[in-house]
């Protein structure tokens, strides 16, 4: 997968001019292209560009804070949890990032969307039955984004695990061994209150629960903020819980009632960005293909996720102004 981005939207990312944005390329010796004219001019920017600016800049590299284990999880499916994962880990990596996604749900649509429909070879249990170290699970996707794929063996992760198990042993102390080779690590977890979401949780800086404008999805987010306080009461910690309002319509009164809902009940922990409804995420499944690749156009998708992205990424601002 090819993440590269143009001049100019690795310009607006950056929130720099032309002037800026080629002193500092200079400085960075970056190679550009020569156009017929004469001309040498850069026609695309690469993560390692986008890493190399930032870093030039000394802007932190990750999530905001420092954290850097976010995983989405959600007891409901349809809550387009596997969408934004997906689509938050190419743009991270676009900005710069070392992005490590792991998928532990055995319906493996994060590991179609980024490796199509290749399942992968291993998964998590693999790794938790010492079958396979970590490291070699790994396959690269794209510069700056790295996948640990899931398959069907996922199923019976479940029967295998029991709730027996300290959930450090499940996941926490595999990160180890490879958390200083990433800036951010993203889990997409099974729609499921289990003990392989449990551990995730344990393991992660971050949750984030998706939330539609749907009365069942307010049921299933009281019981996933219920699932995860248990690790708190059980193990004297747990994440920081986030939650993002999806598939949003200022059109439409339950949209609006939800959103309404959310900031009354949950301020604290609701993410500035309403990611709204846009028939581009489904196109964008059924194309197998990211929304921010090259030649995408603008539309509110692109514009709610690169907000959404920056967001968790702690960039000072939204990039197109503030969401609600």
């Amino acid at each position: 997968m090819h993440l590269a981005v143009t001049v100019e939207d690795a310009r607006a990312m950056l929130g720099l001019n032309a002037r800026a944005f080629a002193k500092i390329l200079e400085e960075l010796g970056e190679t550009t292209h020569e156009t017929p004219s004469g001309k040498r001019t850069l026609t695309t920017v690469e993560p390692s560009t986008m890493r190399a600016v930032r870093g030039v800049r000394g802007e932190n590299l990750g999530l905001f804070n420092g954290k850097k284990i976010v995983a989405f999880q959600g007891c409901k499916g349809g809550i387009g949890k596997t969408t934004l994962a997906y689509n938050v880990a190419v743009r991270a990596a676009q900005y710069g990032n070392r992005v490590l996604c792991i998928d532990t749900d055995q319906q493996a649509h994060l590991t179609m969307c980024l490796l199509g429909k290749e399942a992968g070879k291993h998964c998590w249990l693999d790794i938790f039955e010492e079958r396979v170290p970590l490291a070699e699970t790994i396959v690269p996707v794209g510069e700056h984004l790295d996948l640990v794929p899931s398959n069907l063996r996922m199923a019976i992760a479940e029967k295998r695990l029991g709730n027996t198990i300290h959930p450090k042993r499940i996941v926490a102390q595999y990160l180890t061994a490879i958390r200083d080779n990433y800036d951010i690590v993203l889990f997409d977890c099974a729609p499921a209150l289990s003990s392989i979401n449990h551990a995730v949780a344990f393991a992660s800086d971050i949750v984030i629960i998706p939330q539609t404008t749907s009365r069942l999805s307010l049921d299933g987010l009281e019981l996933s903020l219920d699932f995860l306080r248990e690790l708190r009461e059980d193990f004297g910690m747990a994440p920081e819980v986030r939650i993002v309002c999806n598939m949003f319509s200022q059109q439409e009164t339950p949209s609006l009632r939800t959103l309404y809902s959310l900031m009354e009940q949950h301020q604290g922990a609701l993410f500035q960005t309403a990611v709204r409804r846009c028939v581009k995420y489904p196109e964008a499944v059924d194309y197998e293909r990211p929304l921010f690749l090259l030649g995408y156009r603008p539309s509110i998708a692109v514009e709610d996720l690169d907000a959404l992205t920056r967001e968790l990424l702690g960039l000072g601002g939204l990039r197109h102004g503030k969401n609600r």
